[in-house]
């Protein structure tokens, strides 16, 4: 399952700024439901 990490990965990992604002906002909502 190289694909399927690497995907996962790279969802979070990506330079690029539509894909980087998704993961970082998507991550930060999820700090503060646990909060």
């Amino acid at each position: 399952g190289h694909d399927a990490s690497s995907f996962c990965s790279i969802e979070v990992w990506h330079p690029t700024a539509g894909q980087k604002s998704y993961g970082k906002e998507r991550r930060y909502v999820s700090r503060l439901d646990v909060l």
